[in-house]
Parts: C-alpha cells; structure tokens; sequence
C-alpha cells in the first residue's frame, strides 16, 4: 500500500463523516459574520 491510499474495495468501509461540532464554540466563537468575506488559496511555490 502507498502512503495514504486505497484499494477501491476499501472506500465503502470508511466513515467520511465530519463530527459534531461541540457546544463550547458557540460561546468561544460569537463574533460578527464578514460583510465581504475573501479566502486566499495558494501553494508555496
């Protein structure tokens, strides 16, 4: 096996499910929503 790869047999066992986000960031978390909120995607190189 590759680092970090699978056969495709494999792919239907795996659980790709997120977590339950927990209760606590709703208090740690309470800041305004951006009017125009901007995300920069980028490499090193």
């Amino acid at each position: 096996m590759e680092f970090g790869r699978l056969q495709e047999d494999e792919l239907n066992n795996i659980d790709f499910s997120l977590p339950a986000e927990p209760v606590l960031n709703n208090q740690i978390l309470m800041g305004k929503p951006a009017a125009n909120p901007k995300v920069y995607v980028g490499s090193a190189k």
